[in-house]
């Protein structure tokens, strides 16, 4: 083994340090760097020995070459032999005319800095990509007559990542455009020795590069230009490793301005430098009073003055690439909310990390974007330094800003006292990227505010803070503070869902149900229904015998919520599958099944009906909670949209039923109605389309109102949905009165609950009232407009079977128009989705119903 120098200790203690990731070392730290080793290289060396290594205890005799050795193995260095290979560069003599020498001593140091980042990256390095405005602003760069550049941005955007594909990509291999210049990629912690002194960085490159004092590699190839064969480029990172250690980053600095001044005529030699927001700010302090330094900045295309940064946000095409490597991801799967953060590359790594630990991570409500943020905050708040002094400092701002009310950002001179008393803590916060500082131009004096960078962690505290006003209770009282107090600001939903989360995260359900009990929109109650069921699903709630009732009250809850049906709400289906998912009883996933057959339905989407079908057919029907069990009125609809004829003997048994059992033969009333007599109700409607007429759809709705006397005194969901039902059935019956009168009733309930109890589907089926009144009162253009609007809207809402009674509506109209151009074209349309939705226009829906022809169809 080659004997243990000065120099090379000095740079294998550096080494190590940056390795276990630790910026100053103190004693405190050597056990952290022996646990490191361990667990890397799975070899042990005592903290006593590293306390010798550092200077912190007495060394009476050299290192032993075990000791040696699993150091360089923990730095992926193979023995100490490569170790000298590598790092000895002074004791090699350069000889003139050697461009390649240089270029192989500087190309061992940026192997291993390059190999350091991949082996610290966050995700697989594999999986990162390179940054196409990186490479066209660098390529930009050293073609110009600037000096020096520097990647600007907050922590999490992939700097360093980004500078080791711009030096793959530009100057490795045969075709990089650059390869025959000569690069130095090193670490700002690389230039301080073991006593963390700062060396003079030329003098630094010089001994790595073998020259000597007497000549430098300025003064070389300034007398040797034609030993020039590209750019010498010298690419430093890690600054901000360093930002905090005052004297040595000061030293730093001025060594760097002094670097790029002496060199003001080297045209060959370019600097490309690396440093989170508030580095730079520190950095430019020193140079914005230097005209000539300031020309000598390359800013780059996409440099931000306000936010000081000149590294954008991941594209769409970015985020897709890395992703779509990651094992067991479907794109489509991604809550879009979720998406948005990967702009963020820090975000990625966070859901690497998730992903690895859960391949079921992907929901389609905001749940993983919740955890992303949940496990950010536990990673730069909970699992640093300082991190009590850190949250007192979050708590202030918070309480400062009144819980929001007063915006997300204060006056520094607001919390001065505190900063003054927990400097480290907040430093360490504002290079985190967690705060960040401004300055504000109000008056003639600028005043400096403080803000979180991200809004979602300003929430996340914001919750907390909140959470401890209710002594870390979650309660109906707490629900209806959030949705008081922030009733108009977007917070508000993201609050209530940073309740849900903690409140099934300690397992305690009760206080669920009080959410949707809150004055909220419909839209809004089933995201957080769909919520609740993927909380509940992700954190793998076992129903312990204590909490059976309370698990069974939430389901009760939720299905009451459900039987709005609000068919157009993305997130209505996707609630029902989850709520499926999580119940364990078969009275239960009997409704929800029921629910998605209505859905089913609508959809047309005969795979999914059959599906149902063969699941209803094989479960016992409850006896106590259905007085009309369904199930005839599905094998009738899956009948008719399977194509299989049903006899007239069969329908009419099979009606008749339905009929009896639902109560519309009896005298008996009553206000309230059940979720399942809901449900049953909908089923009759939906046959009577497929095989009854249009007095038969009158006399149901009818039927049910003499049941339930209060049915259209209600402002509830069900109520307006077949409010709006008995209008079109009155238009088709050409009682145009009656249908105007309940239009007009219609129109003046949205005006006032739309969002509320008036669904966006019953919004949708308004415009079927409105085009066959318009149609009744020969008002065609209107009726055409209001029929075509509707058409739209089905449609990007995958409703099939009102498409096609919207298009039957318009082929009658232009019918009587005698307009065969669009009569052709919408039969054309009709034959056209029916295609795609392989299913057969002949009587799919009763011509009795319809209209079109002789009404033979009378069995409702």
């Amino acid at each position: 083994m080659p004997k243990l120098s000065p120099s090379h200790l000095d740079q294998l203690k550096k080494l190590v340090q940056f390795k276990a990731g630790i910026k100053i070392v103190t004693p405190a730290d050597c056990k952290t760097i022996a646990m490191e080793i361990s667990r890397k290289v799975h070899k042990s060396i005592s903290e006593t020995t590293i306390k010798r290594l550092y200077g912190f205890a007495d060394a009476k005799h050299q290192f032993s070459v075990f000791t040696i050795s699993v150091l360089c193995e923990f730095i992926d260095v193979e023995s100490w032999e490569e170790f000298c290979t590598t790092e000895t560069l002074a004791s090699v003599s350069i000889q003139p005319g050697k461009w390649e020498a240089v270029q192989q001593r500087a190309q061992s140091i940026t192997d291993f800095t390059l190999k350091t980042i991949q082996n610290r990256s966050g995700i697989p390095y594999n999986l990162t990509v390179s940054r196409q405005f990186a490479e066209r602003d660098i390529d930009y760069f050293l073609k110009s007559n600037y000096s020096f550049t520097c990647f600007i941005s907050q922590p999490g955007y992939g700097k360093t990542i980004l500078l080791s594909h711009l030096v793959e990509n530009l100057f490795r291999g045969n075709d990089a455009p650059h390869a025959n210049s000569i690069i130095l990629f090193v670490n700002a912690n690389m230039l301080s020795n073991a006593d963390n002194v700062t060396l003079d960085i030329e003098s630094w490159i010089n001994e790595q590069l073998g020259f000597s004092i007497n000549q430098s590699f300025i003064d070389y190839f300034n007398q040797h230009p034609d030993e020039c064969r590209g750019k010498i480029v010298l690419i430093m990172d890690g600054f901000d490793e360093i930002l905090f250690r005052k004297d040595q980053i000061s030293h730093l600095f001025d060594s760097l301005t002094n670097f790029i001044c002496a060199n003001d005529s080297n045209k060959w030699l370019k600097i490309i430098l690396s440093m989170r927001s508030i580095t730079w700010i520190t950095f430019y302090d020193r140079i914005r009073h230097s005209a000539y330094l300031k020309s000598q900045w390359f800013c780059g295309n996409y440099f931000q003055l306000d936010d000081f940064s000149n590294v954008p946000p991941l594209t769409d095409k970015e985020i897709t690439q890395i992703v779509t490597k990651i094992d067991h991801v479907e794109l489509d799967k991604i809550n879009p909310k979720l998406w948005s953060q990967f702009k963020y590359p820090f975000y990625i790594q966070l859901y690497y990390q998730l992903k690895e630990e859960n391949r079921d991570f992907d929901y389609h409500a905001n749940l993983s974007y919740y955890e992303l943020i949940s496990r950010f905050v536990r990673q730069k708040i909970y699992l640093s330094k300082n991190y009590t002094e850190k949250l007192i400092l979050l708590k202030r701002i918070i309480q400062i800003t009144d819980y929001a009310k007063k915006g997300n950002l204060i006056y520094k001179e607001s919390i001065l006292q505190e900063i003054t008393m927990l400097k480290n803590a907040y430093e360490q916060l504002l290079v985190d990227g967690i705060l960040l500082e401004e300055k504000h131009f109000e008056s003639t004096h600028p005043r400096e505010i403080i803000r979180f960078i991200h809004p979602n962690i300003f929430e996340y505290f914001l919750f907390i803070e909140i959470l401890e006003k209710f002594d870390r209770r979650v309660n109906a009282q707490l629900f209806n503070y959030i949705n008081m107090e922030y009733e108009m600001a977007q917070v508000r939903l993201h609050l209530l869902q940073w309740a849900i989360r903690y409140t099934v995260m300690n397992n305690d359900l009760k206080p669920l149900t009080g959410i949707l009990n809150l004055h909220i929109t419909l839209n809004e109650k089933n995201y957080i229904i769909l919520f609740i069921a993927e909380t509940l699903k992700s954190n793998k709630i076992k129903q312990k015998p204590e909490m059976v009732a309370t698990i069974r009250q939430l389901h009760q809850a939720f299905i009451n919520e459900l039987v709005h049906f609000d068919f157009m709400d993305p997130c209505y289906k996707e609630a029902i599958y989850s709520l499926l998912s999580l119940t364990e009883h078969e009275d239960e996933a009997i409704i929800y099944h029921f629910i998605l057959v209505i859905i089913a339905t609508l959809e047309c989407d005969k795979k999914q009906i059959e599906t149902e079908f063969e699941y209803l057919s094989k479960v016992k029907p409850p006896q106590d909670s259905w007085l009309a069990y369904p199930l005839k009125a599905l094998c009738l609809i899956y009948r008719k949209i399977s194509d299989i004829p049903v006899s007239n003997r069969e329908l009419t048994d099979s009606i008749k039923t339905l009929k009896e059992f639902s109560g519309l033969f009896t005298s008996r009333t009553t206000d309230n109605i059940a979720p399942e007599q809901i449900i049953t109700y909908v089923f009759i409607t939906l046959v009577n389309i497929f095989y009854g007429d249009k007095a038969s759809a009158l006399n149901i709705i009818m039927a049910i109102r003499e049941i339930h006397p209060q049915l259209f005194y209600k402002r509830s969901s069900f109520s307006i949905y077949m409010l709006t039902l008995l209008g079109i059935a009155c238009a088709r019956l050409n009682q145009n009165e009656s249908a105007e009168k309940i239009a007009k009733t219609l129109t003046a309930i949205r005006t006032n609950y739309e969002g509320y109890t008036f669904t966006n589907y019953a919004k949708a089926m308004l415009l079927i009232l409105k085009a066959e009144l318009n149609k009744n009162k020969e008002n065609f253009t209107q009726s055409i407009q209001d029929a075509l609007e509707g058409i739209k809207i089905f449609k990007e809402n995958g409703i099939v079977l009102n498409q096609i009674i919207l298009y039957y509506l318009l082929i009658d109209i232009y019918t009587m128009l005698g307009d065969n151009d669009k009569l052709a074209e919408s039969r054309y349309q009709l034959q056209l989705l029916a295609e795609e939705e392989n299913i057969s226009l002949d009587y799919l829906i009763s011509p009795a119903y319809r209209g079109t022809k002789k009404e033979i169809y009378t069995n409702l």
